[in-house]
């Protein structure tokens, strides 16, 4: 039986409700905002509004979340009536266009393999994915770099670990099992990712300094990554597909049901 690791500060949160009060409960860390007898706009806890972004554009090929950097709550959409969100979910889009790799080394050793996704005209690298074969595996934007995480001027999925990412699929199976059956617990999917249909059809680039067989070595590793990427972004999905719609039936929103349902054919 798998075991699921420790999940991270944001990665669930318990509801707990009180009266005139919305509270939300991460881990110890419980945030309050007063809700007043004649405040009769509903407010969401923590969604993200995917409905709200294009998930089709081209070259599409990630999709990342952050948390809000302030509970209180904001406007969601003013007709046919107000709603508002606290601490709504950022999303934010990763492009690629481009995919080439190259040996992953640490200390002069070969440790596996790092995929580059390129976009624009130069094919710049907008993201990386360290794989250490057999073992983790990561998932590392331009905007990263230790310097810049130690001062926290970089978004916290600038760096997104899977350190054994089998237990973390069964960790999200659970999480997912929970929230289909209605569960008083939230989602924030600050420490996963989706991938779009874009990421799938790249096509990997023969690394020309590298032999044959190590190309192969490298084609046979990006498939498995691919693999766990896809499964992980359905997991992804699924979570925040079922914590907002448990969301919109808890604040009667039932007009955003149509609206919420749309993203989720963008995303694999």
């Amino acid at each position: 039986m798998a075991v699921s690791p420790p999940r991270p500060r944001s990665w669930s949160f318990e509801l707990n409700p009180k009266p005139d009060t919305v509270s939300v409960t991460i881990d110890r860390l419980t945030i309050a905002a007063q809700v007043g007898d004649d405040d009769e706009v509903p407010v969401l806890d923590s969604i993200a509004p995917l409905w709200l972004h294009d998930l089709s554009a081209p070259g599409t090929a990630m999709v990342l979340f952050d948390e809000a950097p302030t509970p209180e709550p904001v406007p969601l959409q003013s007709t046919p009536r107000r709603l508002r969100v606290r601490s709504p979910v950022a999303v934010r889009k990763v492009a690629a266009t481009s995919l080439s790799w190259q040996p992953l080394v640490e200390d002069g050793v070969e440790v596996g393999f790092a995929y580059l996704l390129g976009s624009g005209s130069s094919d710049a690298a907008s993201a990386r994915v360290e794989v250490r074969v057999p073992g983790s595996v990561a998932v590392i934007q331009g905007d990263y770099s230790p310097l810049c995480a130690s001062t926290g001027m970089c978004l916290s999925s600038s760096l997104l670990l899977f350190a054994e990412p089998e237990a973390h699929l069964d960790s999200m199976r659970d999480l997912r099992a929970q929230l289909e059956r209605g569960e008083d617990i939230g989602y924030v999917p600050t420490q996963e990712l989706c991938v779009t249909s874009a990421l799938d059809k790249l096509v990997l680039r023969a690394n020309g300094a590298e032999s044959g067989e190590r190309n192969d070595a490298a084609r046979r590793a990006w498939q498995q990554t691919k693999a766990f990427l896809k499964d992980l972004s359905r997991l992804t999905a699924d979570c925040v597909a079922a914590y907002t719609s448990n969301e919109i039936v808890r604040t009667r929103a039932f007009e955003l049901n149509r609206e919420h349902a749309l993203w989720r054919a963008n995303v694999i």
